[in-house]
């Protein structure tokens, strides 16, 4: 049985809300990489506690993983972004630490991009499988008009071959990651000549059918912005997040009143905002079982902002335990070759 927390002295000691004052000048990558750094521990804590349903490889990922120690570790330094689980133990096996592993991850999160080698090679892959689905020969010219989709087509191709076949992922047609390329992308081609008001136009024209064709709802997908990152700020998620982490890996439970007064000493929020706003925030990012909005919403900022303008989120003071200049040279020669080719003249 849980214990219950009445009482903010029954409260590890070294939570202080002091510690997370800085909280509010965090940038999104910087709260991209303390949020999953949390998601990741108490995902392990979950596993340990037997909460949920693991694999044997999850298990093995997790098993040198200490969770007791490491929410010491936060409560300590909670703005720390190099004192992490995530790189100590799965990301240093790779190689990687949490900046140049975190900027990996981002890469399929931007809205829009250049169709990549890997994207013409996965179309090419796609094209070559159809051909070989409706049998047609190498040298033999695919004869459909020009307004025949090229998406479309490959999935109807493959669509009828699957339930012809009986292949078994007929029953996966619908899902959009069968109607776009891996990560949800979806080719198309556009004309830099035209004026910018007609090409906004058309643009959002041509999203909305598409939208409407892959049965596409904007509205499941959550925005986030430097607003954003303020209000969550002002509810305190980070500190909130650790108390709960904390809670869990210690098997106790914190009544809202005791949780408002840590988390909001001034009256700044009470029980109801903390139940109606900054409660589901948390446990989206906590929702283990699904993809969290949130942080799918928060990395897609997160990409946006550091194509843009990479030197506003990596200072080279900053960032100390990365090869700041191995990195800075590849990071920009790969994500950036036109400002790369810039800076080369």
């Amino acid at each position: 049985m849980n214990k219950i927390i009445r009482s903010s002295a029954d409260l590890p000691k070294q939570f202080s809300l002091g510690k997370y004052k800085d909280m509010d000048k965090l940038n999104p990558f910087e709260w991209l990489l303390l949020l999953r750094h949390r998601i990741f521990l108490y995902e392990n804590i979950r596993m340990i506690s037997c909460d949920h349903d693991y694999t044997k490889e999850d298990m093995e990922f997790f098993v040198e993983c200490d969770p007791s120690k490491e929410i010491q570790n936060i409560l300590d330094r909670p703005l720390d972004l190099f004192d992490s689980l995530y790189t100590l133990k799965a990301v240093k096996d790779w190689g990687d630490d949490d900046l140049d592993r975190g900027i990996i991850c981002l890469a399929g999160e931007v809205t829009v991009k250049d169709l990549s080698v890997s994207d013409y090679q996965e179309l090419e892959l796609l094209n070559s499988c159809t051909r070989f689905y409706l049998n047609i020969k190498n040298n033999e010219s695919i004869c459909y008009p020009m307004a025949v989709n090229f998406m479309q087509y490959c999935t109807e191709a493959r669509l009828q071959y699957g339930v012809l076949k009986n292949m078994p992922w007929e029953e996966d047609e619908e899902s959009i990651y069968n109607k776009t390329l891996t990560g949800g992308y979806y080719p198309t081609l556009i004309n830099p000549f035209s004026n910018d008001e007609q090409l906004v136009s058309d643009l959002l024209n041509y999203v909305h059918r598409l939208r409407e064709k892959l049965n596409i709802d904007p509205d499941d997908y959550s925005m986030i912005d430097f607003q954003s990152l303020q209000k969550w700020a002002s509810y305190q998620i980070l500190p909130i997040m650790d108390l709960m982490i904390w809670s869990k890996a210690y098997n106790t439970k914190i009544t809202n009143s005791v949780m408002c007064v840590a988390a909001f000493p001034t009256g700044q929020y009470g029980e109801s905002n903390l139940s109606k706003s900054v409660f589901p925030i948390i446990h989206d990012f906590f929702n283990l079982n699904n993809s969290s909005k949130f942080e799918q919403a928060l990395s897609r900022f997160v990409a946006s902002e550091i194509w843009k303008d990479s030197d506003k989120y990596f200072p080279e003071t900053h960032w100390t335990k990365t090869d700041w200049n191995k990195f800075t040279k590849g990071f920009i020669a790969h994500w950036l070759p036109i400002k790369h080719s810039e800076k080369s003249t």
